[in-house]
């Protein structure tokens, strides 16, 4: 199918003839849209708070991943959405520099809207694959899911991300049904990993593909409720696809998460994980005070713990977790409501404290993870 732009072009005048901001959105577009092409002209010129740019159209085919990248000067904010054929907000972002992908769920003509956050020069584009209309990804998911146990059926929208990045996404699983999340890499991609996590934000199991830009997670739910999916490429560089397919039928396991073991002297009614913790605290997260209920968990080499914090912009946290003697090594990474990781600890020891000053508000998503040893842990967040 070929790609229709509508001629809701938007042109502004600037002060220079060929002006740093759009130089700018030059270089990303080199970088980041390789093997990509324009779907709409670039929105851009000087603007003012609030001003909003003429609307960009274009149509796309189901599945079909779009590219926004954005660039502004003096620090002014961009805010980008996009919108489907009637109107619905598929996602958005903003920031001083946008690197934005979305893929739409259905075919059908798509709308690109720019604002700006602040006065200064904005410079803004989208892409898209040029034979986005044969997506080979998709197809060859689509193909792995059909031959899977008699068939199962995407419910999902595809998800897509580029070279290294860490992709989250939750899905509403039901108890006793049977599920397939796959994933299937181009590019110079050497392996893709997916993890999936119950609804206590616990890993259940993985999958991982060391030599194939390819893999596939099957798992029957064992109860309903909220799960994440998570998927990582591993080596090289490229962009990804994945989806979450499913069919009825089919006998639950039983689940893979472990429980949590009381230490012996905890049964005593002394909790050493608890003294340990206000230990690292008060050096740590010195003049900070907890904010809800401490985190437990358990686990050895390898194994992960993930859950959310609401945490509230302008303010700054600390991250604070402490192992049993069992306990080697324990890192903590933190990713922002955009799923950025904005900070990591990666501690030699079996404790570790990660520091952080939200820049917005939202649910910030926290895992810890045991790189050496084997024990239990507890983590607790500390504000001022």
């Amino acid at each position: 199918m070929r790609l229709l732009v509508l001629l809701s072009v938007f042109v502004a005048s600037s002060a220079h003839a060929a002006s740093v901001v759009r130089t700018q959105l030059n270089d990303m577009a080199e970088s980041a849209a390789d093997g990509l092409v324009p779907v709409t002209k670039v929105v851009g010129g000087l603007f003012t708070k609030g001003q909003k740019a003429p609307a960009q159209s274009f149509e796309v085919d189901a599945g079909t991943c779009i590219l926004v990248l954005g660039t502004s000067g003096r620090g002014a904010d961009i805010a980008v959405a996009i919108f489907d054929q009637s109107n619905k907000k598929i996602d958005s972002t903003s920031g001083e520099n946008i690197n934005f992908r979305v893929c739409a769920a259905a075919g059908g003509r798509v709308r690109l809207e720019v604002e700006a956050g602040g006065d200064g020069e904005i410079a803004v584009q989208a892409f898209a694959r040029a034979d986005f209309g044969n997506d080979v990804l998709a197809s060859a998911i689509e193909s792995a899911a059909k031959s899977w146990e008699g068939g199962a059926a995407r419910v999902s929208t595809w998800h897509s991300a580029v070279d290294k990045e860490t992709d989250w996404n939750d899905f509403v699983l039901e108890a006793g049904k049977c599920y397939l999340y796959a994933a299937a890499a181009e590019g110079t991609v050497k392996g893709v990993n997916l993890y999936l996590y119950g609804p206590n934000r616990r890993g259940i199991t993985n999958a991982k593909s060391k030599k194939k830009p390819e893999a596939q997670l099957a798992y029957c739910a064992t109860e309903s409720g909220p799960h994440m999916l998570r998927v990582k490429t591993n080596g090289g560089s490229g962009e990804y696809r994945a989806a979450l397919f499913a069919k009825d039928g089919g006998k639950a396991p039983v689940s893979k998460v472990k429980a949590v073991k009381q230490d012996k002297k905890e049964a005593l009614g002394r909790d050493p994980l608890a003294e340990l913790l206000d230990g690292k605290a008060k050096t740590a997260a010195r003049g900070m005070k907890l904010v809800g209920d401490p985190q437990d968990g358990v686990g050895s080499s390898g194994d992960m713990m993930d859950f959310e914090v609401q945490l509230d912009a302008g303010k700054c946290y600390t991250l604070v977790g402490v192992g049993s003697a069992g306990i080697k090594e324990l890192s903590l990474y933190l990713w922002d409501p955009k799923k950025k990781r904005v900070a990591d600890r990666k501690a030699k020891e079996s404790s570790a404290a990660l520091g952080h000053c939200a820049a917005v508000d939202g649910p910030y998503h926290v895992q810890a993870k045991v790189h050496d040893g084997r024990g239990q842990f507890r983590l607790g967040l500390y504000a001022k």
